[in-house]
């Protein structure tokens, strides 16, 4: 497998379900985008999900670590 310099973007519309009361985007909305840009990069290079799906291959993931940092304060 050889690498690309170029990362691999998408572009995921952000709803206001996907904000918290302060506009801050939610931890599940981050793991849904997440998922989105994994299907749309492996769909980008060729693969066929849908014909995944039909052989029995399922795409999981055991974790998906995110760090969450507290607002910095005035001082």
């Amino acid at each position: 497998m050889t690498e690309t310099s170029v990362p691999f973007r998408v572009r995921i519309p952000i709803r206001v379900s996907d904000l918290d009361p302060q506009l801050h985007v939610t931890g599940s909305a981050y793991q849904q985008f997440a998922d989105h840009a994994r299907f749309a990069c492996v769909t980008e290079a060729g693969v066929s999900v849908p014909d995944f799906l039909a052989a029995g291959v399922w795409a999981a993931h055991a974790s998906d670590p995110a760090l969450f940092w507290l607002p910095s304060r005035p001082a």
